[in-house]
């Protein structure tokens, strides 16, 4: 009787266990997905999408990875650069500043930041003559007044020029009639020199953007020149395969139906039910697995009472 019993109990478990396994074979997975007919945007990498007056280009494309980037360039931003400058008053030689230049490949300019010369012919003898110095090192007058503005001065071998820094800026001691004379080096032909006050105008090379740009001086201080001009800030958005991404505030369900396509929809909701009826669906199936392992667990034990001797 105890062994006819635990063999009926075993076998009705059986019939459970095959039937829930049953029920996960058959059963069809629901999928989540975008119908063409149900996209609102198809794209490939290199198209453009233009949502809420921002203009996105698809920069990226992996279907098979599920992945894509979507790149949008603001290029009027108000950007700034610093530029650090040789400085007159701390003593740096002229060329310790950082180089610019005004077009791709063109010749390098170093920054030097000094105050003014004071009133003058700026002429000086260089064996100590007649002029406010001497380039053997005689007393002069030396101004203190602060920086008001800065130089751009050619990038020039040293070895050719025989340099002066002084608080009133850069000198060359260059040879005129026989006589070598210190000049100050805005007034050396040979060597270029650009000089700008707070509020020029300046067009440079931006490497970071591979082009020119018009800037304005805004700031100069002893050792760091300041110049704003008109920028680009490149903002990105992930996409990912079956999830929802925000777009200036919109939400669209994103979906790779083959590598080299994605389509967004703006039915999030639709969208968001599908995943619901995916997660149901999963929880079921967990579900009959757990009756399917506590059916067989259930059987092992009923075998075991079934076959145990009895006493007495």
């Amino acid at each position: 009787m105890q062994l006819r019993a635990g063999i009926v109990y075993a076998v009705l478990f059986m019939v459970v266990a095959a039937g829930a396994y049953a029920v996960i074979a058959t059963a069809e997975s629901p999928q989540v997905t975008i119908d063409e007919a149900d996209a609102d945007y198809q794209l490939e990498q290199g198209d453009e999408i233009t949502i809420e007056n921002r203009t996105y280009n698809v920069s990226e494309l992996d279907g098979a990875a599920g992945t894509g980037t979507l790149e949008y360039v603001n290029d009027s931003v108000p950007t700034d650069v610093a530029w650090s400058g040789a400085s007159a008053a701390n003593g740096d030689a002229w060329d310790d500043g950082d180089t610019v230049q005004f077009e791709e490949e063109g010749t390098e300019y170093s920054v030097y930041i000094y105050a003014p010369p004071g009133e003058g012919d700026g002429n000086e003898s260089a064996d100590g003559g007649d002029g406010n110095e001497s380039a053997d090192g005689g007393d002069g007058n030396e101004s203190e007044a602060q920086p008001e503005t800065f130089l751009l001065i050619e990038s020039v071998d040293s070895e050719e020029y025989t340099f002066l820094e002084r608080p009133d800026g850069v000198y060359v001691i260059v040879e005129e009639d026989g006589q070598e004379v210190v000049r100050h080096v805005t007034e050396v032909d040979d060597i270029e020199t650009r000089e700008y006050a707070v509020g020029d105008e300046v067009t440079f090379y931006n490497s970071e953007m591979e082009e020119q740009v018009d800037g304005e001086v805004t700031a100069l201080a002893t050792d760091e020149v300041t110049v704003e001009y008109t920028g680009e800030e490149v903002s990105e958005v992930s996409l990912t395969h079956n999830e929802d991404v925000m777009i200036q505030q919109t939400p669209y369900g994103v979906h790779f139906p083959s590598e080299d396509v994605v389509y967004l929809t703006e039915d999030v909701e639709s969208f968001q039910a599908q995943h619901q009826a995916v997660d149901e669906h999963n929880e079921r199936i967990h579900g009959f697995w757990w009756v399917i392992g506590l059916s067989v667990i259930a059987i092992v034990l009923l075998a075991g009472l079934a076959f145990m001797p009895l006493r007495g």
